[in-house]
């Protein structure tokens, strides 16, 4: 880990967590219908659900794996939006 603003690392523990694996079956009901070409504007406006939806479920099977201390605050995280969630 690198404590504070120093360079030099220390010791310290890793841990890793592997949850249930995301299937292309689980992927099926999130999946766009017809073609789109992503991250553009167009897929965004017309896809936002499904692309919202999908990020949601990762988001929350990684969040169960976490330490309780660094699993999203539900109740903060609905006011704050964005990278102002971490800091």
């Amino acid at each position: 880990s690198y404590p504070g603003s120093s360079p030099i690392a220390k010791k310290g523990r890793i841990v890793y967590r592997i949850g249930e694996p995301i299937t292309r079956e689980t992927l099926a009901e999130y999946r766009p219908e017809e073609a789109f070409a992503p991250f553009t504007p167009e897929a965004e406006s017309k896809h936002r659900e499904r692309f919202q939806a999908l990020v949601d479920l990762v988001m929350g099977r990684i969040n169960v794996l976490l330490d309780e201390r660094h699993q999203r605050d539900e109740t903060s995280a609905a006011k704050k939006r964005g990278a102002s969630r971490f800091v």
